[in-house]
């Protein structure tokens, strides 16, 4: 940062840093069988034998001409498995567990676009303590998407602002090394796919944060339909964002984080 073209902002930039743990994926070649509870984004989740695989129940408005309300079940689709001893120290709050495995489900069909908790009926984040007890899950209906396979390794990164500069005063060629030489050095191109846990969000539309002082992005999972990626994608290019109170972080209750569509 201090041989940057923001050189003169550096002390600045640097108090703005936040950790942040980095979900390096790749895709599984045909025939690998990864180890039972490992992190991983798509294929199928490795769920404690007692616990089965997340069915929501909605309401759909059906007929042609009288309308009418139909209660319906379907499964959720796994998104995320996170063994907590592979995140990082450091790249997390103090608060988020170091033992167990958070599990992320979305309803990758119906899309919503503000889920306002994640207990099952549109999304549920899960975190299960123990997890000696690991059987590979069925996916319980084949007419669902199919997400590839994809081993995570778990890094430490770091993050910045992506909407309120921490440029005091900054003129335009400032901004503009911010951005264009700044930022794909610290949290990776704009183009390429953002799996992270915690830091700063990398936002396409409005800041959903504003005004919640009180919540932090929790886990952000972006479109990723690349050959390496396991193939899914959030509206147009879009990224969903899972956003947490620190209370709710604190307790444990990951059930009551929120979550956010955006995309172009």
């Amino acid at each position: 940062m201090r041989a940057s073209r923001v050189a003169d902002h550096a002390d600045a930039i640097i108090d703005a840093l936040e950790p942040s743990a980095v979900l390096a994926r790749r895709r599984a070649a045909p025939g690998d069988d990864l180890p039972l509870g490992s992190s991983r984004l798509g294929g199928t989740p490795d769920l404690p034998r007692a616990i089965q695989w997340p069915v929501q129940r909605f309401t759909e408005r059906v007929g042609l001409f009288k309308k009418r309300d139909v209660v319906r079940e379907g499964p959720l689709d796994f998104l995320a498995q996170i063994r907590c001893e592979d995140v990082p120290k450091g790249s997390v709050p103090g608060a988020f567990p170091d033992h167990g495995i958070l599990y992320a489900f979305y309803d990758a069909v119906r899309a919503p676009w503000d889920v306002a908790a994640c207990d099952g009926r549109e999304a549920l984040l899960l975190h299960c303590v123990d997890v000696d007890d690991l059987v590979r899950a069925t996916p319980p209906d084949p007419d669902r998407p199919s997400f590839a396979p994809c081993p995570v390794d778990v890094a430490l990164g770091w993050t910045l602002p992506t909407d309120d500069l921490p440029v005091p005063d900054a003129d335009d060629e400032a901004c503009e090394a911010y951005y264009e030489e700044l930022l794909p050095v610290i949290q990776g191109p704009e183009n390429d796919p953002s799996h992270r846990l915690f830091g700063e969000a990398r936002w396409i539309q409005s800041d959903a944060l504003e005004d919640r002082p009180s919540e932090r992005l929790l886990l952000q999972i972006d479109s990723d339909s690349g050959q390496d990626g396991p193939g899914w994608m959030w509206g147009d290019a879009g990224t969903l964002y899972f956003l947490i109170r620190d209370a709710d972080l604190g307790a444990g209750r990951f059930s009551l984080a929120r979550l956010v569509l955006q995309c172009y």
